[in-house]
């Protein structure tokens, strides 16, 4: 499954190139983002997944930040949050899992704020609070030492530098474009 997801992942970057303002391409540019991270986290390449979960969460982030009226889009960014926050904890990184959940959950707050009647944004606004009283308890249950520092801080840092090694990680659109072509190349050869 991966290699189809890098395959679409690659297609769609290119495709951008002939249409950087398109907004629907960058919004499946992050889904298939998360398709990598989820195939990535069920071979246990924790790193791997963060660096696509990052990816998929910068281009999240600046989609709301173009245009923060957006539901989807902050739902996205919200979501993108709280899956960081479980990779992070299926590794073992309890703290940094704490603060990624707790982002995720003012997010869905927000959204919950907003649409008061929506299930669906009140039981993500619920999963995130669960996951991040759980992670509290995992941490004091394992007497882990951590120091407690702001969570906005501790998000904007780790994506800063994630995503900096996210970029070098993933070929620009016209790149992997023309390693696709070559090995089709070679295929009908």
């Amino acid at each position: 499954a991966k290699p189809s997801y890098e395959a679409a992942l690659c297609l769609r970057k290119h495709l951008l190139l002939d249409e950087p303002g398109n907004t629907q391409l960058k919004h499946d540019i992050s889904w298939s983002y998360d398709k990598i991270a989820v195939v990535k986290l069920q071979l246990l390449d924790f790193e791997g997944a963060l660096e696509a979960q990052f990816a998929s969460l910068s281009v999240r982030r600046k989609l709301v930040e173009s245009d923060g009226k957006q539901l989807i889009w902050r739902r996205d960014m919200a979501a993108a949050l709280h899956q960081i926050g479980e990779i992070k904890s299926t590794a073992g990184d309890f703290p940094s899992a704490l603060m990624f959940f707790i982002a995720a959950a003012e997010a869905r707050l927000a959204l919950k704020k907003e649409a008061p009647g929506d299930s669906a944004a009140r039981a993500a606004f619920e999963t995130s609070m669960t996951r991040a009283r759980d992670i509290r308890v995992a941490i004091s249950a394992r007497q882990i030492e951590w120091i407690e520092r702001p969570y906005r801080e501790v998000v904007a840092e780790e994506e800063q530098s994630a995503a900096k090694h996210a970029e070098a990680a993933y070929k620009d659109g016209e790149a992997c474009w023309k390693e696709i072509i070559a090995m089709l190349k070679g295929k009908s050869s």
